[in-house]
């Protein structure tokens, strides 16, 4: 029977699992503040909170309040925000950071990254990670380049920008919020 208990730095699966269940209980603390939520919109239960933050590190797009009205410019920035971390994925950017952070990567952390990104055992992780990054980000921005173009149509610049950048985001990492 295989044991749950141990040392979180000797599993890169309880390491993730620790991450994730960090991300998503930070979002859900962030999303509950006040001033994550428009002035007119009921209290954010902590429940809620959590419920929107893991649906966000999820790219699911569930959601129990409206994003739109609930949700101030800070609680909509937060979900982005767990959005992106979402889909360029929590074992991606937790590799990332311990690469640039932690320096050197043991063999069974690059063994573990070079499988999840499909890659070979003498690749460099950190290039392949900083292409990943770089192609996301300029996906995004050619994204939210034409939503906002497009939106300018009908809105003010400012909201044209945010709903331009917003939902590119939301569409490249597939989430229906």
């Amino acid at each position: 029977m295989s044991q749950f208990a141990g040392s979180i730095a000797s599993s890169p699966g309880r390491r993730l699992f620790l991450w994730y269940m960090s991300a998503c209980l930070g979002g859900g603390l962030l999303l509950a503040q006040p001033v994550c939520r428009n002035p007119s919109a009921a209290p954010i239960s902590l429940v809620d909170g959590v419920f929107t933050a893991t649906s966000a590190c999820c790219v699911t797009g569930l959601s129990v309040r409206s994003t739109a009205n609930d949700f101030s410019f800070v609680g909509q920035a937060v979900i982005l925000l767990w959005v992106q971390i979402g889909g360029i994925g929590i074992m991606t950017l937790t590799t990332f950071l311990m690469l640039t952070v932690g320096g050197q990567e043991t063999l069974r952390q690059h063994s573990a990254m070079a499988s999840t990104i499909g890659s070979k055992m003498g690749d460099d992780l950190r290039g392949i990670l900083l292409r990943v990054a770089f192609i996301t980000i300029g996906m995004e921005l050619v994204g939210a380049a034409l939503l906002t173009a497009r939106y300018l149509f009908d809105l003010p610049w400012t909201e044209a920008l945010w709903q331009g950048v917003f939902h590119s985001i939301a569409a490249f990492c597939n989430a229906g919020f």
